[in-house]
């Protein structure tokens, strides 16, 4: 389908923009895209690798565990994502 190449090619591009280490202020809204977009795919497990490759300074700690928390409670993982919620809360 249409819709289904349009988020493939989302995902290439944002994972290409990524990697390029894009400004700051632009890369919480790309990563948070980019895992949202894989959960929407049913791609869990490439949404939580994709936070495991990220450098620790690549994202502020907060920002990292809201994100993972995410990603996590999409993955049906609700302890790990309660886990990465207080996290996120503590890292504030």
């Amino acid at each position: 389908s249409k819709n289904g190449r349009d988020v493939e090619s989302s995902i290439s591009l944002l994972r290409e923009t990524i990697a390029e280490k894009p400004e700051p202020e632009m890369r919480t809204g790309m990563v948070g895209l980019l895992a949202h977009l894989l959960s929407g795919q049913k791609k869990h497990d490439e949404a939580i690798a994709l936070l495991d490759g990220l450098e620790t300074s690549f994202l502020s700690p907060a920002m990292m565990s809201a994100i993972r928390s995410r990603t996590e409670l999409a993955a049906g993982k609700k302890e790990e994502a309660l886990a990465s919620a207080l996290q996120a809360v503590q890292s504030l």
